[in-house]
């Protein structure tokens, strides 16, 4: 704020009286450069006693200050300027300082002196010359007087009283008319008032006395007031007289002084031809010309006019250094010669008669006689055109000089023999991250590398010694934060003129990118090395005439030649005829298989691409090919197993097709009822278990759900279930009838859109077996149909097919051998379960031990667990007792065992538990999708089967939960589809056995 006060700004340390911040209007005022006022204190140019300010600074601090003092300051030169200067106690860091706004008032000092001066002058003056004013108005009688001495009138201390027309009684008896008279005169007649006569004294001594008076009249022509000038005329009437007698005797004297000023002033003329400044001497205060010299008119360029200040504006035309313009009266010998006033070095810039301008300077002042009186004025003036003109260049050459410095695009320093900082650029700054300040209280040996100082300190001194004129290297200094930063730096000396070291330039270029672009460089040249050494892959240059001129060390191992022979040929000697016409544009060649000729005569295919670079100012081009002879074979053999795969996904085909085919069997032999819907109700598919439910016809499919009951709302389920995304079931009665309502949402229904599944099921207990044996006796079929077609179908082609491929015929035996297998399993699977659930015969209660019994449950399980590579992991308590059945609940693990062993992946864990009556099972198999989770305890329930995996009765947990719950126990199975299966049993504990 304060740079931009037209008054001065000052603040400075309340304790340490240091100056803390000044603006350049007040370094302008003091005559100190910015660099030398910070740090001065300010007793340094305050120029009272240091009592004085310090008294100042306690009132400031303590706010008992007046808004405005005045004090003298002393400037760089010894003069002395007077200011008034505004001061306050502000907080800066954490210390006291003192703050205000400074004015100089010195030039109105001045002239308030002056006036007081010409003031007191006037009145001396005036008392001197015997000569006083007076002002008299007709309408109050009140006579106001200004330095009329009571002594020129004769009266008494109290003054005059009743206006002038009293003051006959102090005129000589003589002239008391001649001056009734005058006033009368003025009075009516209107003219003047003049009147010279005697006054009486009280010493009974005469005056002479001279009045002049004029009436003003109000606006009725009435008399108002007159004013009026008295003046004694004693002396003149005395002197007049003396005069008289001494007029021959001057006579003589005047023509004898003439002659000697005649011959003064050719002396006089002589000197200031010789003066190279030019000479005006005027009268004062006529200002007319009297004496001036040849150079006043060569500076001037035209002849001096008669009297100084009555030419025209335009006849001679001066202006201030701002480009004002003189008014005639404002030329400085014209305001001497008039006012007396002194000018000291005023510059202004004239026009010459040429009509060039010239620049002068001008001292002007009052020639006074042996009585102090002004007769005429000097002014003597030089023409300093050429100074300023000099003075402008080399200000101008100091701007642009200033520019370069300063915006350079590179730093630039000025730095002491010693390697101080003496003045950088913000470019120096921006490099090294410091600030100017930092900067300048550092060296340059501070902020360069140490592995650089060294090198750089040889230079400077050979630069001092004189044995260089300049120099320069590649160095690198230290940033503010830590970091280096790498500079081309070129350094000369400059000089005094006796020869002695002055400082350095430094010029200082960031060349840290190029640098770094180097590096980068070098460790690209290094990585592409490192890679083409190591690389499997062929790495190569040619150059235009396609001859190499580099191989990587690859090439000897893939091709078999060393890398001295192969820069002897060419890329073209290695490929066959007929592959090198895909090679048209070899330089530039995209992804394109070849073969190429090893050393033994060998064929290797290859697959490679090149392009074109420059490279240490040649263009070569680069190619990169690998041997790709082993996936050349392995594409052959996937193109013929592509073949054998095709062949077998049109079996797969058709065995979908069959399966197909078969579940709409199921669905339309189905007791229970099926039902599918989209998100909006509307029925896309129903069984003939629903039609005949809901009295459908075939292809009959309502726009809405039916609502056939009136307890339950299908469709209001329906729209449920579609807007939640949740299963959920209900019973419904219906007469005799009890119908168990299952609601599914299927999201990939209806190309993603989403529906609703609706099972519905008879619960009574005829409808339930009768729907459970049909389901059974479906699943039986479809299980002993699926392999019975695979093992037709292979025997066919076996039949058929002249098929002598050894491979082949193994395939086929291979088929029909695992459906066999698959229909032995299935087989002793049924007659097992045939046999728990028909012979569970009456419960035999006892206290079976846990641990005993799991561990005769996993040994049979021992040999399939092996064959499918699982681990089995029995963990019991000591005391595990509980009350069941031996036979029910080693048959209810076997088929929990015989589930987890089954549906485990190869490698898996399976872990057998008892704790505190609770047995549980758990594997890390493919797991059970949640979908199935609500029926996998419902007989004849076959879930979802997985890719590959064998599908069950569907009995085997049925069996189990009801083996457990005779018991008095509980079964529930947790799964979660990929991490695997857990089944808990609990039964009743035994305490005391």
């Amino acid at each position: 704020m304060g740079d931009q006060l037209a008054e001065g700004f000052l603040a400075y340390d309340a304790e340490t009286k240091h100056v803390l911040k000044c603006n350049e209007a007040l370094q302008l005022m003091l005559g100190y450069a910015s660099d030398e006022v910070h740090g001065m204190r300010i007793y340094d140019f305050f120029a009272h006693d240091r009592e004085d300010l310090d008294s100042h600074v306690r009132l400031v601090l303590a706010g008992k200050h007046r808004r405005i003092e005045e004090y003298r300051y002393r400037r760089k030169d010894g003069s002395i300027v007077d200011v008034e200067a505004s001061a306050r106690a502000v907080d800066y860091g954490d210390r006291k300082a003192v703050c205000g706004v400074v004015r100089e008032v010195t030039e109105r000092r001045r002239q308030e002196r002056a006036s007081r001066v010409d003031q007191e002058r006037l009145r001396l003056v005036m008392e001197a010359a015997g000569m006083g004013v007076w002002d008299w108005d007709f309408r109050t009688g009140e006579v106001v007087r200004s330095f009329v001495p009571e002594r020129l009138l004769g009266l008494p201390s109290d003054g005059l009283s009743g206006g002038p027309e009293a003051i006959p009684e102090n005129i000589h008896p003589e002239d008391r008319e001649l001056a009734r008279a005058a006033i009368a005169r003025s009075l009516e007649g209107g003219e003047d008032y003049g009147v010279e006569y005697r006054v009486v004294q009280p010493d009974e001594s005469i005056r002479w006395i001279a009045t002049q008076g004029r009436v003003l009249r109000d606006d009725e022509g009435r008399p108002a007031r007159m004013l009026g000038v008295t003046k004694e005329t004693t002396e003149r009437r005395r002197t007049e007289e003396e005069a008289r007698h001494l007029a021959e005797n001057l006579e003589a004297r005047v023509a004898e002084r003439t002659s000697e000023l005649e011959a003064e002033r050719a002396r006089l003329e002589a000197v200031l031809r010789q003066m190279p400044s030019g000479v005006v001497i005027a009268e004062a205060p006529s200002g007319k010309v009297v004496l001036s010299n040849e150079r006043a008119e060569q500076i001037r360029g035209r002849p001096l006019p008669p009297y100084l200040g009555g030419w025209e504006r335009d006849e001679y035309e001066g202006l201030r250094p701002d480009g004002e313009r003189y008014a005639p009266e404002e030329f400085p010998l014209v305001r001497t010669v008039r006012t007396g006033e002194e000018v000291r070095d005023e510059e202004m810039v004239i026009t010459r008669g040429d009509g060039d301008r010239a620049t002068v300077r001008v001292n002007s002042s009052p020639i006074l006689d042996r009585d102090g009186r002004m007769v005429a004025g000097a002014a003597v003036f030089y023409d300093i055109t050429e100074g300023r003109r000099a003075e402008e260049r080399l200000r101008e050459s100091e701007e642009r000089f200033r520019a370069t410095f300063e915006q350079a695009a590179v730093g630039i320093a000025h730095v002491g023999v010693d390697g101080r900082w003496l003045r950088v650029n913000q470019k120096l700054c921006d490099i090294v991250g410091y600030t100017q300040e930092e900067l300048l209280r550092r060296t340059f040996q501070h902020i360069t590398h140490p592995e650089d100082l060294d090198a750089d300190l040889v230079q400077v001194r050979g630069l001092l010694e004189g044995k260089i004129r300049t120099y320069s290297m590649e160095k690198r200094y230290l940033r503010r934060e830590g970091s280096s930063v790498w500079v081309n730096l070129t350094v000369s000396l400059v000089r005094e003129p006796s020869g002695e070291p002055k400082y350095l330039i430094a010029v200082v270029e960031d060349i840290d990118e190029r640098k770094g672009v180097e590096r980068a460089l070098r460790e690209s040249e290094e990585r592409f090395r490192l890679i083409a050494e190591n690389a499997h892959d062929l790495i190569s240059m040619t150059n235009l005439e396609a001859r190499y001129t580099y191989v990587s060390p690859s090439h000897e191992a893939v091709l078999g030649y060393t890398a001295e022979a192969l820069l002897a040929m060419s890329p073209f000697d290695l490929i066959p005829q007929e592959d090198t016409a895909q090679l048209a544009d070899w330089e530039n060649a995209p992804l394109t298989r070849f073969r190429a000729r090893r050393a033994d005569g060998s064929w290797l295919w290859m697959e490679g691409s090149s392009y074109t670079v420059t490279w240490r100012g040649e263009t070569h081009v680069v190619g990169i090919a690998r041997d790709i002879t082993e996936r050349k074979q392995a594409e052959e053999e996937i193109r013929r197993l592509n073949e054998q795969l095709e062949r077998r996904v049109q079996e797969r085909t058709a065995q979908l097709e069959e399966q197909k085919a078969t579940l709409d069997i199921i669905l339309d032999h189905l007791s229970e009822g099926v039902l599918a819907t989209d998100v909006e109700g509307r029925v896309v598919f129903a069984n003939p278990a629903v039609r005949a439910m809901f009295s459908l016809g075939a292809g009959d499919f309502p726009d809405e759900t039916p609502d056939p009951w009136g307890d339950f709302k299908l469709p209001q389920a329906v729209s449920r279930c579609a807007r939640q995304k949740e299963s959920a079931k209900a019973r419904v009665a219906s007469g005799e009838t009890v119908l168990q309502i299952g609601l599914e949402y299927v999201p990939g229904f209806d190309e993603g859109k989403g529906g609703v599944l609706v099972v519905i099921q008879d619960l009574s207990e005829g409808k339930r077996l009768e729907a459970s044996q049909q389901r059974f006796l479906i699943n039986a079929a479809h299980e002993f149909k699926t392999p019975i077609t695979t093992i037709l179908g292979a025997a066919e082609l076996l039949l058929t097919e002249d098929e002598d491929d050894p491979e082949t015929r193994r395939l086929f035996l291979g088929h029909i051998h695992s459906e066999g297998q698959r229909l032995q399993r299935f087989s002793d699977t049924m007659l097992r379960l045939a046999r728990v659930g028909s012979d569970l015969g009456e419960f035999a209660p006892q206290a079976v031990h846990l641990g005993s019994t799991l561990e005769a449950s996993v040994e049979p399980m021992k040999p399939l667990a092996e064959r499918s590579g699982l681990e089995l992991h029995v963990e019991s308590d000591e005391a595990g007792w509980v009350r069941a059945d031996p036979r029910w609940l080693e048959q209810a693990l076997m088929v929990v065992l015989s589930n987890a062993v089954k549906y485990s992946a190869r490698g898996g864990r399976v872990w057998l538990r008892a704790r505190a009556g609770t047995i549980t099972v758990e594997d890390e198999g493919e797991g059970i999708d949640e979908v199935d989770l609500p029926h996998v305890f419902e007989r004849f329930y076959r879930g979802r089967q997985g890719a590959g995996q064998e599908s069950g009765s569907g009995l085997g947990l049925a069996i189990c939960k009801e083996l457990i719950e005779r018991m008095g126990g509980d079964i529930s199975l947790e799964s979660e589809e990929g991490v695997g299966t857990k089944v808990k049993i609990q039964l009743p504990e035994v305490r005391d056995v």
